[in-house]
């Protein structure tokens, strides 16, 4: 699709029959990409996530974040909108709503019924719409699939591949500190939900198990022959003493010991 970017927003719908819809292989984009999925059962993939959803729901791609669609037969609707960065810069206030929508590795918000039908009576005006009106109707579908994100149960089949993304989200952060109310909040989800989904699904609190990420990770580096400071600081632990009294209650030695008698 050749745009300028002087295009701040523009749209594409389709209505019909899915046969030989599906993307021939994974794609990305310069600019980005919000897609509502009015009707269809459609498979989302990125480079490591995969959603599936059979009723209405929002797709977010970031610019230059792989995706691949998928389309089972019958009948597929959807919109889809398109902006560069000056499409954001015309929405200051939405800033906040627009990067938590718009997350990295991609994002998918399943709807209610509200908010599928309210989608439905705002992006045909958006399709229309003078390039003047764009941004305010973009403001108001964001707001809309953001309410709809913060609602218990609106990811639906999400909901139970969400401790995937936050299991991924402490490998790769494991080294920073790592707060439940913030991860909780990332996610969607109140902090109670996320200690419970996490606990079910896992077998493990949240604190046991990004410990347990540290000190495996903790372990290798003193089999390379880092120092207890050094390990300490990398892999997230608030001091060396802590780092120690934390070592010692999940390996049974301190990490001087563990190096010394060279159990790697």
């Amino acid at each position: 699709m050749n745009r300028v970017e002087e295009n701040i927003i523009w749209t594409d719908v389709f209505d019909g029959d899915s046969t030989g819809r599906n993307m021939l292989e994974s794609h990305s984009h310069p600019f980005f990409e919000l897609s509502f999925v009015a009707c269809g059962d459609v498979t989302i993939l990125f480079d490591d996530k995969k959603y599936q959803a059979d009723g209405s729901c929002v797709i977010f791609s970031l610019p230059k974040t792989n995706h691949h669609i998928l389309v089972e037969a019958g009948r597929y609707f959807r919109y889809n909108a398109y902006f560069y960065n000056s499409g954001l810069e015309a929405l200051p206030q939405y800033e906040l709503k627009l990067h938590r929508l718009f997350k990295k590795g991609g994002n998918v918000v399943f709807l209610s019924k509200n908010g599928a039908k309210r989608l439905l009576q705002l992006f045909p005006l958006l399709e229309c719409e003078s390039d003047e009106n764009k941004p305010l109707l973009l403001a108001l579908i964001i707001s809309t699939v953001f309410k709809e994100a913060e609602q218990e149960g609106a990811y639906g089949k999400q909901k139970e591949n969400y401790i995937d993304d936050v299991l991924r989200y402490i490998l790769k952060d494991y080294d920073k500190k790592i707060i439940a109310d913030d991860l909780a909040s990332q996610f969607f989800v109140s902090r109670t939900k996320l200690m419970t989904d996490f606990k079910s699904k896992t077998g493990k609190t949240l604190v046991e198990q990004i410990t347990f990420v540290r000190v495996e990770q903790a372990k290798a580096l003193l089999s390379s022959g880092r120092s207890v400071y050094d390990t300490a600081i990398s892999c997230g632990f608030v001091n060396a003493g802590n780092f120690t009294r934390v070592f010692k209650r999940y390996v049974g030695k301190t990490p001087k010991e563990y190096q010394k008698e060279g159990i790697f």
